[in-house]
């Protein structure tokens, strides 16, 4: 379960709890295939319909990447933004335990890093290679970022999983 849960987030335990399996894809015009395809153009519009019409906002890719990493990756705000307000999984992570916090920061999208540190994310996952977002964030935004992590975090916080460590 995503780190919005462990915070108290009634709404966000029962959506998650709903969607708790991981879909893979459906048909080809599926909600879900529609839901990553317009993550991956970075249509917010796209994914609000998409979750309107039932698809699940933990579904991944045939390679593992859910709607949130291809925003998050790509620098898509506001996608990012429906799939947060959604209750998707900060905390999700690829095969090689990338989180879209990493992949955020990995391309020095601030923002969007912000948005799910202040949803949960959690910035001490690791890597399929032991390195975390900071290890990982681009040179630009490094310092905004230790910043943003400067933020003193309670303990029941740092109790967070970190996908599938």
């Amino acid at each position: 379960m995503g780190a919005a849960c462990s915070l108290g987030s009634a709404e966000c335990r029962r959506c998650i709890m709903a969607t708790e399996s991981v879909c893979r894809t459906d048909s080809a015009s599926g909600p879900n295939t529609r839901l990553l395809d317009g993550a991956r153009a970075g249509d917010a519009q796209a994914v609000q319909t998409a979750v309107k019409e039932g698809a699940s906002v933990s579904v991944q890719d045939a390679h593992g990447w859910s709607a949130l990493h291809y925003g998050a990756a790509s620098g898509k705000l506001e996608v990012c933004k429906v799939l947060v307000d959604h209750c998707s999984d900060v905390n999700t992570t690829l095969p090689d335990f990338s989180t879209p916090l990493m992949l955020a920061v990995e391309e020095g999208h601030l923002p969007i890093a912000k948005l799910l540190l202040d949803n949960g994310a959690a910035p001490w996952c690791k890597d399929e290679d032991g390195f975390t977002a900071q290890d990982r964030c681009d040179k630009s935004v490094k310092a905004e970022l230790s910043k943003l992590l400067a933020v003193p975090v309670s303990e029941s916080y740092r109790k967070v999983g970190c996908g599938k460590l």
